[in-house]
């Protein structure tokens, strides 16, 4: 993880997420592109149109971390 104070707030980049599945835990389930503040997800994307599976994939980041808010960046 790289942390970065950016205006006073603190950021995290290529968070990894641990999680479980079916009683296996995972140390590194999905890397979070970016946190801020331990709250708000950023899912960055260099594509011309998110697709279903693109904001799918935010809000399975969203429900595994516990998350409330989060946001797909395109690019």
């Amino acid at each position: 993880m790289n942390f970065i104070n950016q205006r006073g707030l603190a950021v995290e980049r290529q968070v990894a997420i641990p999680i479980e599945y079916h009683g296996i835990q995972f140390d590194e389930g999905f890397r979070a592109d970016i946190i801020v503040e331990r709250k708000v997800i950023l899912e960055l994307k260099s594509i011309e149109h998110a697709t279903r599976a693109h904001k799918k994939q935010v809000l399975t980041y969203l429900r595994l971390t516990g998350m409330k808010l989060g946001y797909l960046l395109i690019r």
